[in-house]
């Protein structure tokens, strides 16, 4: 009977040892399959930081390109002004030369012409006969069939 005892004491021994292993197993099994699930969730945090990263660094580069493109548009739009504005402002100095010119053309033209008139007219004057003294007795109703 003792043996039995014996045997019974060590069964229960080994059933208690087994017990506590398998709960010692468990709890390494739990605390490692948190520290599992700890590790997840860091990495999920680091993958959505990383995103939100890539998202931030994207949107800026957009917003830099948008910025660089508008600035870009400003610049062409300021020089095609300049553009504009010199093109008018030698058209308009053009037209002014090309009226000034036209006026003093015509002033030019004007003064010759007057001065060739009188030199026609003086010309003109030195070759003209004297009119006959008009004889105030005669009938000068017929004198244009004469020549007179």
């Amino acid at each position: 009977m003792l043996s039995d005892s014996i045997m019974v004491n060590v069964e229960m021994t080994n059933a208690k040892n087994a017990e506590n292993q398998a709960r010692n197993e468990a709890v390494i099994r739990s605390r490692a399959e948190a520290a599992e699930e700890r590790a997840k969730a860091k990495a999920k945090k680091v993958e959505e930081a990383a995103k939100k990263e890539m998202d931030t660094a994207r949107r800026v580069a957009v917003e830099k390109s948008a910025t660089e493109a508008a600035t870009a548009r400003v610049m062409r739009a300021n020089e095609n002004a300049k553009k504009v504005a010199a093109k008018k402002a030698e058209e308009n100095a053009k037209k002014v030369a090309a009226k000034k010119a036209e006026e003093k053309a015509k002033k030019v033209a004007a003064k010759k012409a007057e001065e060739k008139a009188k030199k026609v007219a003086a010309k003109k004057a030195k070759k003209a006969v004297p009119a006959p003294p008009i004889d105030s007795t005669r009938d000068w109703s017929t004198a244009h069939l004469f020549g007179l």
